[in-house]
């Protein structure tokens, strides 16, 4: 990670419960089925095996009445099965391992990964399925890793590494402009009132950002059509332009994030076919491109308060 992604995730990140546990479980392959996690203050380190299974998956917190308190899981191995759910009190930490596809995180839960895998066969019952879902009110922080196409984000989703949108089985994502109802996949699809703050990492084609999305890019530069913004370090440019507009940008850890802005979702046509449709970003959705410091540099840690002052309207 690099100093910028570090001291933005000091002060942006949530912290790991602090403890202390009152039951500490450690699942290996040996272990007894373990399909509920209610109990406050519970830690479960998946360090091998199955947690639930796709037709009986984990539920993790109490849903409904009151929220459970300091739940931890930490992937660090084995795998969390598909369809699991998070709810309020309840943080989940993939280090290594994979978190299957369809995981969903409800208000007041949160998501952080490291390293490891979310998503995998994204195909259920003959139709395309969500990496991960973050809810209104959950939030997830994408450190490294990898994170598959099909995220699904109504809540707050903050990039600093890895790689967001990874296809995990060759699918043509973002051939049609209604990703999901028509069996093709967005990188990731940013719902009404989500916020998606990118600050580095890989991100796949086809970003889409519904109506009343927002989507803040934190960057060293970053050109329009060709033609440089002319940002002041710590300057914001809000982007209007749309009708296939070329965005490219470097982003804060120096990857690199160029952006086709569309907002009819249809498939550019190549001499043999369609090929890669533009990212589908919506007018009524709110982009913005703030430049930051270069890692490394004296304007550094300045910088962070103002990009965590950043991450919400």
């Amino acid at each position: 990670m690099s100093l910028l992604a570090f001291g933005l995730s000091a002060q942006l990140g949530a912290a790991a419960w602090a403890g202390p546990f009152t039951a500490v479980i450690d699942h290996t392959e040996s272990s007894p089925a373990l399909l509920r996690i209610e109990r406050d203050h519970t830690q479960v380190n998946v360090l091998g095996g199955v947690l639930g299974d796709p037709f009986n998956p984990l539920r993790a917190g109490r849903d409904g009445g009151t929220p459970s308190t300091g739940i931890e899981i930490n992937v660090l191995g084995g795998v969390v099965a598909a369809w699991s759910e998070h709810h309020a009190g309840v943080r989940v930490n993939v280090r290594s391992g994979t978190l299957e596809t369809g995981a969903s995180f409800g208000a007041g839960s949160s998501l952080s990964v490291h390293g490891g895998w979310v998503g995998g066969l994204p195909i259920a019952a003959g139709t395309l399925q969500p990496s991960v879902v973050i809810g209104a009110g959950a939030r997830a922080d994408v450190h490294g890793g990898s994170v598959d196409a099909g995220a699904q984000v109504w809540g707050e989703l903050n990039v600093f590494g890895g790689s967001l949108g990874a296809d995990p089985i060759g699918l043509p994502t973002g051939l049609a402009p209604f990703d999901v109802e028509t069996r093709y996949q967005d990188s990731v699809r940013v719902r009404h009132g989500g916020v998606v703050n990118v600050y580095g990492g890989l991100i796949g084609q086809h970003l889409r950002a519904d109506d009343g999305a927002e989507v803040n890019l934190f960057v060293l530069s970053a050109s329009l059509d060709g033609a440089a913004l002319g940002l002041g370090l710590g300057g914001t440019r809000t982007i209007d332009l749309r009708g296939g507009a070329a965005l490219d940008v470097v982003l804060a850890d120096g990857s690199r994030l160029g952006l086709v802005l569309d907002e009819t979702g249809l498939p550019l046509i190549g001499p043999t076919g369609p090929v890669q449709a533009p990212d589908y970003v919506s007018s009524g959705a709110l982009l913005t491109v703030t430049l930051v410091p270069a890692p490394g540099s004296a304007a550094l840690l300045g910088m962070c308060g103002l990009l965590a002052a950043r991450r919400r309207r």
